[in-house]
């Protein structure tokens, strides 16, 4: 006995979406719980066209047999459905369970509601992740922020590292700067506290290609791609994200890289974080190298004042020794006769008038008049 199954969107239908379709646009039979045919309303066009009598005819001269089908294990995605139905130039696709019996039935137009539906779902989706990854970003700035803010000079650094562990839930965190041709930690954060400092070559280290390219991220197997950087053994680094400091002549005066012993979470907002917060580490560590800088500046400058202070004392004790050492009576004066000042030695016999101006003070008139 055949059965007939008229496909509509307004029928609360057993077959469920995306099996639905539009509108009434077909009409399955079925015989024995096997689908042996369709008939589509483009059939009923065509027969109205040819004059057929519709009342008189048979539903086997009529409909289409076989039937493209796809069994419902099979239907994975929805390009395998849009695959059958332009290979075989149907608009309709039964879908059949384990026992080949209908269970659905896919058209064009179902799937193009089922595909706009879905991307409109996806687009939700991806801007609700979107805001959730805002607000997660400024969640952990403001941490970072808050934790840095009443730092500075060689508090801030730690201070800094550690907030980023905690905030990314990295495995460590490191930051240095640049001492001649090496790199010196101002802060190395692992194992969930403050390592001692140290100084090494950045040459084939993650941290030398950081400072070299401006940033470097490595999403896995870091330590097979530095063979040579033993600290990466030691840490279990799995991944690395780095970030070249750079002065504001644009100079690179130090790194501030990360290492992760899985891939590293998000690696976009942690490259944005990294770049926040690396533009502040490197204007403080400008900020402490113009300091250090001018408080050697004042150094020198002092040992420079005590130097020479120390010189024109000697040289003043000397000329004071040989002054002394004369005598007599010793007059300073002028090209016009004027007397500045006068010494009187010690071991000088006799009295002495004082000039107090000039030498017709104590010289007879007629000694003037020559």
């Amino acid at each position: 006995m055949s059965d007939f199954y008229k496909v509509s969107d307004a029928a609360d239908n057993q077959l469920g979406t995306p099996f639905g379709a539009v509108r009434s646009s077909c009409v399955v039979v079925v015989d024995n719980e096997r689908v042996v045919g369709i008939l589509t309303e483009q059939d009923v066009v065509r027969l109205n066209l040819q004059q057929q009598p519709l009342n008189t005819l048979v539903m086997q001269q009529v409909m289409l047999s076989p039937v493209v089908t796809l069994q419902e294990s099979a239907f994975t995605d929805v390009n395998t459905a849009i695959h059958l139905l332009k290979q075989h130039h149907v608009r309709h696709l039964a879908i059949l369970d384990n026992q080949d019996r209908l269970v659905g039935l896919i058209t064009d137009e179902s799937l193009q509601q089922s595909l706009n539906a879905y991307q409109l779902q996806t687009e939700q989706n991806l801007r609700q992740q979107v805001k959730t990854r805002l607000q997660e970003t400024e969640t952990v700035l403001h941490n970072i922020v808050e934790g840095t803010t009443t730092t500075t000079g060689q508090g801030f650094f730690p201070a800094l590292a550690s907030y980023i562990a905690s905030a990314l839930n990295i495995s460590a965190v490191l930051v240095t700067e640049m001492v001649d041709e090496e790199l010196r930690s101002l802060a190395f954060w692992a194992n969930g506290a403050l390592q001692p400092a140290y100084q090494y070559h950045p040459a084939r280290t993650p941290c030398g290609r950081a400072l070299q390219e401006g940033q470097f991220y490595c999403a896995g197997s870091v330590q097979q791609m530095f063979p040579e950087d033993s600290a990466l053994v030691e840490l279990g680094a799995e991944s690395y994200l780095g970030i070249a400091l750079r002065d504001s002549r644009g100079k690179a005066i130090g790194n501030l890289g990360i290492f992760h012993q899985q891939p590293i979470h998000f690696p976009n907002r942690a490259k944005q974080i990294l770049r926040v917060f690396g533009a502040r580490a490197a204007a403080e560590l400008e900020r402490q190298r113009a300091l250090t800088s001018l408080e050697h500046l004042n150094q020198e400058l002092e040992i420079q004042v005590i130097e020479r202070t120390a010189k024109l004392q000697h040289k003043e004790a000397q000329l004071r020794a040989i002054i002394e050492a004369i005598p007599d009576l010793l007059l300073h004066v002028g090209r016009d006769g004027t007397c500045f000042n006068y010494i009187h030695s010690p071991n000088a016999v006799g009295e002495f008038l004082p000039i107090q101006q000039e030498l017709a003070e104590v010289l007879p008139p007629a000694l003037l008049q020559q």
